[in-house]
């Protein structure tokens, strides 16, 4: 009779244990959500200029997406702008800024596989054209 108890622990342990890491799993974003955008993000632009870069982008109250650039040009500049627009596609992201004194418009776009998204940015209408990666950081 002990052993019945027992192994009917067991088996209600593990069923309890599996419900769990299931219910767990399904809260996390599908990678070809606009939620798995949410986060903080780092990496490099190449082209007519180069650096690095940082974005962060949250979902409000009403469920909109927000975002944040940070452009690091040289080891001691850096800017911190808001994203005038974002779209956020399955796993697109269209994005459109202002530089900050002569307020360059900059428009970017790019594709999330797994934790990386890659893809191009255009200043000033094609004046100026380049590539950016970022991945996205641990929280």
């Amino acid at each position: 009779m002990f052993l019945k108890h027992c192994l009917l622990l067991l088996v209600l342990s593990g069923t309890l244990t599996c419900s769990a890491l299931a219910q767990t799993s399904t809260t996390k974003a599908a990678p070809d959500s606009p939620a798995a955008f949410v986060g903080k993000w780092a990496g490099t632009y190449e082209g007519a200029s180069s650096g690095k870069c940082e974005m962060q982008i949250t979902r409000n109250a009403d469920g909109k997406y927000e975002g944040t650039i940070t452009v690091i040009p040289g080891e001691e500049a850096r800017y911190n702008i808001k994203f005038k627009t974002l779209t956020l596609d399955g796993n697109k992201l269209k994005a459109a800024y202002n530089e900050p004194g002569e307020g360059t418009p900059i428009s970017m776009e790019g594709t999330l596989t797994g934790t990386t998204v890659k893809g191009t940015y255009d200043a000033n209408g094609g004046e100026a054209t380049g590539t950016w990666t970022m991945t996205q950081q641990l929280k």
